[in-house]
C-alpha cells in the first residue's frame, strides 16, 4: 500500500482490507454472461467452497489467467447454481493487486445474485462502491487520475471523452502531475538544504533560474487546464431543441428523428405544452433532442407556462432547430421563431411539409440563417431528415473536437490545479523579497495541491469522496 496514504479508510469506510470482497461485476438484467469478482487474501479457498470443475483432473486454482470449467453449487445444500467459468489471477499481477478469483456464468440477474450469496456464505464480504479500484490504488497499481478515469470511461456518453480517458487510463495526466511536482520537491529541496546547514556555506539557488522553474510550472498547470475544457463539457449530451409555432411539425420531426412515436401529433394547435426529450446515440456522440410548446401569442395559462419553458430551455441549448411549415403563411410567430434561434450558439432551419404546397415567405428565413444551414424537409416523408443530421453531427463533432492527450479534470482537479497555480504566482510574487522560508511555504503548498491529484498524499475523505461515485463491483 502507499505510504501517503492512511489505510484506516477501511476501517472506517470499506471494512478491513485484509477481509476478502465479493460483488457481482455487471450490470443488472439479463445477458450472455455475468461476472461474480471474488478478491482479497482469501479469494482461492471461498471459490474452492463454490466450484467444481467438469474435469476431475483439473488444477484448482487454474494456471493463472487461464479459463476452468465446471459448476458453481451452493456451499451450504450443495445445489447446482449454473455451469460457469473461473479464471485465477494471482497477486500481485491482478486489477487489485490482491488474489483475485473471477466467475464467468450466464447473465441473469437471479444467477448472478445467488452466486454472491454462495460467495459470501463462503467467507467473503460484499464489496462497497468502488472497493476494487481502491484497492488497485492502495497498492500502488493505479494513481488516484488512473483511478478516476475508470469511472469516467464506466460513464463515457461520446466517443471523444472515452478517447481521453482511455488515454488519461494509462497514466498519462498523472505523470505530466509528478513530473511538475518532482521539479517542484527539486527546487524546494534545493532551498531548504541551505536553511537547514547553513554552517556548510552553501550557495543559495540562483533567483533568475528559481524564476524559470516557477514560471514555466505555472505555464504547464495553465496550459493542462486550458487543453481540459473541452474534454470536460464532451461527456454531456448534445442539447437539441425543437422551436416553432404550434402545428409547423416539431413533434412529427422528434417523433421521426428518434424513429418512435415519442410526441403526441395532432392537428389541433397547441398539443405539445411541455418540453418532451429523448436521447439519441449516433456516430459515437449523444444528442437530447427536445420538442417544445408552440410560440404563440395565448391567454391559456398552461399554454404560456409552456411557452416559458420553450425560452428557457432555447437559452441553454447548444444547438436550435428553428421549424417553419412551408405550406403556410409566414407570421408574427416565425418572426419570434427567428428570434429566439439568434440566441443559440448554432441554429438550422428546416422548412417543414416539403410534400405540401408550398406558401411560405422565406426572405425573412434567408437574411437570418446561412443558405447551407437552410433545410427543406418533411417529417412525414422522411426526406431532408438526413440533412438535418449531418448539419448536427458537422457542428458537435467540430465543438467537441479535442486531442485525446487532453486530460479529463472533474472539480476536485480543478480546485487543485488552482490552488497549486495560486501558491506558485505567490512565490514569484515574493521570490526577491521575501525571505526563503516563505518561499518553502508557498512551494510546499503547491506541492502539496499537486499529490492531491496523483493521491500521493490523498486524504481519508478525498480517497472516501472518489470511490463513492463508483458502481459496485468496480
Amino acid at each position: 500500500m502507499l505510504d501517503a496514504v492512511n489505510s484506516n479508510i477501511f476501517d472506517k469506510r470499506f471494512g478491513d482490507p485484509d477481509d476478502t470482497i465479493a460483488a457481482v461485476a455487471t450490470p443488472r438484467g439479463s445477458g450472455a454472461v455475468g461476472i461474480v469478482r471474488v478478491s482479497g487474501p482469501d479469494a482461492v479457498s471461498v471459490v474452492a467452497k463454490l466450484f467444481s470443475p467438469s474435469s476431475p483432473s483439473a488444477p484448482f486454482p487454474p494456471p493463472p489467467r487461464s479459463l476452468s470449467l465446471g459448476f458453481i453449487s451452493d456451499p451450504a445444500s450443495g445445489s447446482i447454481i449454473d455451469q460457469a467459468l473461473v479464471a485465477f489471477f494471482p497477486a500481485p499481477n491482478s486489477y487489485t493487486g490482491d488474489d483475485t478469483m473471477e466467475i464467468y456464468c450466464h447473465g441473469g440477474s437471479l444467477v448472478t445474485r445467488e452466486i454472491l450469496s454462495a460467495s459470501i456464505s463462503a467467507g467473503a464480504r460484499p464489496a462497497l462502491n468502488g472497493e476494487f479500484t481502491c484497492r488497485a490504488f492502495l497498492n500502488g497499481k493505479l494513481d488516484l487520475t488512473q483511478a478516476e478515469s475508470v469511472n469516467d470511461i464506466i460513464s463515457s456518453r461520446n466517443r471523444p471523452f472515452l478517447l481521453s480517458a482511455v488515454n488519461q487510463l494509462s497514466g498519462s495526466f498523472g505523470k505530466k502531475i509528478k513530473t511538475l511536482r518532482s521539479r517542484l520537491v527539486d527546487t524546494l529541496a534545493s532551498i531548504e538544504v541551505v536553511l537547514e546547514y547553513p554552517e556548510d556555506n552553501i550557495d543559495n539557488p540562483d533567483r533568475t533560474a528559481l524564476l524559470s522553474v516557477l514560471r514555466d510550472s505555472v505555464s504547464e498547470l495553465r496550459n493542462i487546464m486550458d487543453s481540459s475544457a473541452s474534454a470536460h463539457i464532451s461527456n454531456e449530451p448534445f442539447n437539441v431543441v425543437l422551436i416553432g409555432k404550434p402545428n409547423v411539425g416539431k413533434s412529427s420531426l422528434l417523433n421521426h428523428m428518434l424513429d418512435r412515436d415519442r410526441a403526441i401529433v395532432s392537428d389541433i394547435p397547441g398539443t405539445t405544452r411541455d418540453v418532451v426529450s429523448d436521447l439519441i446515440s449516433t456516430h459515437g456522440l449523444d444528442f437530447l433532442i427536445c420538442d417544445t410548446a408552440g410560440i404563440t401569442k395565448t391567454k391559456d395559462i398552461i399554454e404560456s407556462i409552456g411557452i416559458k419553458k420553450t425560452i428557457q430551455v432555447s437559452q441553454r441549448a447548444d444547438a436550435i432547430i428553428a421549424v417553419f411549415d412551408g405550406s403556410s403563411d409566414f407570421d408574427v410567430n416565425d418572426s419570434e421563431t427567428i428570434s429566439i434561434a439568434s440566441i443559440a450558439p448554432f441554429s438550422i432551419a428546416v422548412i417543414n411539409k416539403s410534400d405540401l404546397a408550398q406558401s411560405l415567405d422565406t426572405d425573412s428565413i434567408y437574411s437570418a440563417f446561412p443558405k447551407d444551414r437552410i433545410i427543406s424537409a418533411s417529417a412525414k416523408t422522411g426526406d431532408g431528415i438526413p440533412a438535418v443530421y449531418e448539419a448536427l453531427l458537422a457542428h458537435s463533432e467540430e465543438l467537441f473536437s479535442f486531442s485525446a492527450d487532453a486530460p479529463i479534470i472533474n472539480e476536485r482537479n480543478k480546485i487543485s490545479l488552482l490552488q497549486s497555480i495560486s501558491s506558485l504566482e505567490d512565490c514569484i510574487s515574493n521570490v526577491d523579497s521575501a525571505p526563503d522560508d516563505i518561499l518553502c511555504v508557498d512551494l510546499r503548498a503547491a506541492i502539496d495541491q499537486l499529490g492531491l491529484i496523483t493521491g500521493e498524499n490523498a486524504t481519508n475523505d478525498i480517497l472516501a469522496s472518489v470511490f463513492a461515485n463508483f458502481c459496485v463491483g468496480k
